[in-house]
């Protein structure tokens, strides 16, 4: 995982992707977790960042069906890197990318739940658990993407389904 590499050869520290969460936590105080996000983008790597296996296919698949459009949540200082990584790997795929400002010191913060309300989203598909929970509170199904220590753990609520990979999203979507 280029994320936690470069965070152990920056600080000399040895954690895993087990030890990755959402809050950021496991890299200390919020100096410390600015101060690396910083560094990271500036190292070029938040670009070369992995597609996940059978997520090309999986995807392609699922636009000739369905209009897919991107909420992400990251920085603003990785916008333009963002697009560019997702028509070099998934071109044609998606109609659309949306950023949710949720880690953002200023400006007005914005859930993906109120992004998919926006734009009248049917279904999310995240890796994350609250945005997930957000989704379905707001009336929106979910589809919790993966098996990461990050999101383990919950009760779910009934609209949320999780799917280990894309074979198991695809399973979930098409039945």
């Amino acid at each position: 995982d280029a994320l936690m590499d470069f965070y152990n050869t920056t600080y000399g520290t040895n954690f895993s992707s087990s030890d990755y969460n959402e809050q950021w936590d496991w890299m200390g105080n919020k100096a410390r977790q600015n101060d690396f996000h910083t560094k990271f983008i500036a190292s070029g790597l938040h670009g070369n960042m992995a597609v996940v296996t059978g997520a090309q296919e999986s995807l392609k698949k699922l636009s000739t069906d369905f209009n897919l459009v991107i909420i992400t949540a990251r920085w603003n200082e990785v916008v333009d890197l963002t697009l560019r990584w997702t028509e070099q790997h998934f071109p044609g795929v998606f109609n659309g990318v949306h950023f949710a400002q949720i880690w953002q010191e200023k400006g007005k913060k914005v859930t993906k739940a109120e992004i998919c309300k926006e734009i009248g989203a049917t279904l999310l598909i995240d890796d994350n658990i609250s945005h997930c929970v957000v989704a379905a509170d707001a009336g929106i199904p979910a589809i919790l993407f993966g098996e990461y220590t990050w999101n383990q753990g919950e009760n779910l609520p009934g609209t949320v389904t999780r799917a280990a990979n894309w074979p198991a999203v695809l399973e979930h979507v098409y039945g």
